[in-house]
């Protein structure tokens, strides 16, 4: 029987340390995964994987899948990660691989934003204000990425939505993160967390960050959805935020690792690979 809860994470990051260290705390077998050659067929010794790397080296998110495969809950499921893609809603953009820049400018307008369609983050993340800006940028990206350009938006307030179990949230002000109570966005609060919900659902995220922006008029543009690997730092977040995001992360490890079955969908457990390898020697490269 699986009892093990595996994080998939460098060592330095201060906050999977800190769940590892309160799940030993309170009893549990956890410890950080060390990939260095696998038998296949792949088999898992992990009844819990949390994955917060493979949205950056591909061939983890591979062997996650047949790890899902052999039993492991994995979070967040690496099948829906891998089919996410990061375009935001509600505001005009286009993917540009052959532009059409009189196009561009008639659609979008300045000022914009180019960024890869795929990024992490603000990684590669640019505002640019005139066509020769955009056009110089777009050469120098284009050899690795597939890129996006988006209106950029006037807000007056960003918020980030933290969502735990596809229906916990927590609304934090963002940019920089501080404490308020949120009486601002009273017209619109209700709609945003249900929609981050909604958006976790479908995406079968259970821990995922949503990002709005408010305008002056208190509508709401949602302008970041798909964060397999939310970001959470002691360093700038409010503590009395960062207490509240591990205590609902850690309660999702322990209410996955209690469940009696699991959702078919995310780890399909009746699936039996056969006792004598197919390929007799064969390893995943070392990472």
């Amino acid at each position: 029987m699986k009892e093990l809860i595996g994080f998939l994470e460098c060592r330095n990051d201060g906050f999977i340390s800190d769940v590892v260290k309160r799940l030993k705390e309170k009893g549990y077998k956890a410890n950080y995964i060390q990939l260095r050659e696998w038998k296949v067929p792949l088999h898992s010794k992990y009844k819990i994987i949390v994955d917060r790397l493979s949205f950056s080296i591909p061939i983890l998110r591979e062997l996650l899948k047949n790890f899902a495969l052999d039993g492991t809950y994995i979070i967040n499921n690496p099948f829906f990660a891998s089919l996410t893609k990061k375009i935001a809603e509600g505001d005009p953009l286009e993917i540009i691989s052959n532009p059409r820049w009189e196009k561009i400018e008639e659609d979008i307008g300045f000022p914009c934003i180019i960024k890869p369609y795929d990024g992490y983050a603000k990684e590669k993340v640019f505002i640019v204000k005139t066509m020769d800006e955009l056009k110089n940028l777009y050469s120098i990206l284009k050899t690795n990425h597939i890129l996006l350009v988006q209106k950029y938006i006037y807000p007056s307030s960003i918020y980030r939505i933290f969502c735990f179990g596809k229906e916990k949230t927590t609304t934090i002000k963002w940019n920089p993160p501080q404490v308020t109570d949120l009486s601002e966005i009273s017209c619109c609060l209700k709609d945003i967390e249900s929609m981050t919900r909604l958006i976790s659902k479908k995406l079968n995220f259970d821990f995922n960050s949503v990002e709005w922006a408010i305008d002056e008029n208190g509508n709401p543009f949602l302008i970041d959805a798909f964060n397999d690997v939310p970001w959470v730092s002691l360093t700038e977040l409010p503590k009395i935020y960062y207490d509240v995001i591990l205590n609902n992360f850690i309660e999702l490890i322990e209410n996955k690792f209690s469940s009696v079955g699991f959702d078919i969908s995310h780890s399909i457990d009746s699936i039996k690979l056969p006792n004598k390898p197919v390929i007799e020697k064969s390893y995943t490269a070392s990472t």
